[in-house]
C-alpha cells in the first residue's frame, strides 16, 4: 500500500457500489469540502442521474462510508464531507480521466491551476494530456473563468497576475483552433489585450497567444497592426528591442515590415 497507494485506493474504489462511486463524485466536484446536509444543484442532480444514483441513496453511501475513505467535518458552525485523505482525491481523479464519459466530472471538480497543466482542448499534439472533446469546450471556458478568481498568492494583485498569465499560456499552446475561436466569441476583450504587449516581450504571455491566434488566422489585421506598432515603438525607443530576434514576435511582421523596421533601428 505504501509504495503503491494509488493504485490500491482505485481498486477499492473501483469496487465500490454505484451510490458510493456517485457520493465520492459529489466530494470532488465540490472541491472536498461537500456541504452537509447535501443540498444540490441542476448540474448536480443530472450527473448523479448520469451517475445511476440519486440525493438518498448517496446520503447513505456517505454514512457508510464515514471513517474509510470520507468523514464528516463539523468546524465552527459549519458541517461538512470531505476525502479521508488527498490520495482519495488523486485516485478518484486518475480514473475519471480514463473513462471519458467522465470527463466532466473530472473538469467540475479539478482546481483551475492544475487541469490546465494535464489537459489540451482538443488533440494538438501533447502526449500523455487529458484531450477535452468539443462538446465540453463550454465547461472548460467556465473553468478558465474560475481560474480567474482566488489565487494561491496572499496579494490580490499577484494572484490576478499569475492567474491570467497561466491562462495566456494555456490558450497558446494547448488549445485547438476551433476551442480558440469558441472563446474569442465569449471573450472579444482578448483581442485587444495581446495587440498591445507590455514590455519585455519576451517574456509576456501576450506575445505567444498573439502568434498563436495568427497563426490560425483568429488575429484579424486591425489587431496584428497594432500590435506591430506597439513592438515598433518599443524598438525605437531602446525599451525593448525582442521585435528584432524573438521568435514569436516576428512571425507578426510581413518581410517588408520587418525590413523596414531594421532600417528604422
Amino acid at each position: 500500500y505504501v509504495e503503491h497507494k494509488e493504485r490500491f485506493l482505485r481498486d477499492v474504489i473501483g469496487g465500490l457500489d454505484k451510490d458510493s462511486k456517485a457520493a465520492l463524485a459529489l466530494i470532488y466536484i465540490h472541491g472536498n469540502r461537500l456541504e452537509s446536509p447535501i443540498k444540490l444543484n441542476h448540474t448536480e442532480q443530472e450527473m448523479l442521474s448520469q451517475l445511476n444514483s440519486g440525493v438518498g441513496g448517496c446520503v447513505e453511501a456517505l454514512e457508510f462510508l464515514n471513517g474509510s475513505l470520507v468523514q464528516n467535518v463539523q468546524e465552527n458552525d459549519d458541517a461538512y464531507w470531505r476525502f479521508k485523505h488527498p490520495t482519495i482525491a488523486d485516485a478518484y481523479a486518475e480514473m475519471l480521466v480514463e473513462n471519458p464519459e467522465m470527463l466532466n466530472i473530472y473538469i467540475h471538480g479539478s482546481r483551475p491551476e492544475n487541469i490546465i497543466n494535464q489537459v489540451t482542448c482538443g488533440d494538438v499534439g501533447y502526449k500523455n494530456a487529458v484531450i477535452i472533446p468539443k462538446t465540453l469546450f463550454p465547461l472548460m471556458i467556465a473553468k478558465l473563468d474560475d481560474s480567474m478568481e482566488g489565487g494561491s498568492y496572499k496579494s490580490a494583485g499577484l494572484s490576478l497576475w499569475a492567474a491570467n498569465r497561466n491562462r495566456m499560456y494555456f490558450l497558446s499552446w494547448r488549445c485547438s483552433k476551433e476551442f480558440l475561436l469558441m472563446y474569442l466569441e465569449r471573450h472579444k476583450d482578448l483581442l485587444d489585450k495581446v495587440s498591445e504587449p507590455g514590455l519585455y516581450l519576451s517574456a509576456v504571455s501576450e506575445v505567444p497567444l498573439a502568434a498563436r491566434l495568427h497563426e490560425f488566422s483568429l488575429l484579424p489585421e486591425e489587431n496584428r497592426k497594432k500590435f506591430i506598432r506597439t513592438v515598433t515603438k518599443y524598438a525605437l525607443s531602446g525599451e525593448d528591442m525582442a521585435a528584432l530576434g524573438d521568435a514569436d514576435v516576428k512571425k507578426l511582421f510581413t518581410n517588408s515590415e520587418f525590413e523596414e523596421l531594421r532600417e528604422q533601428v
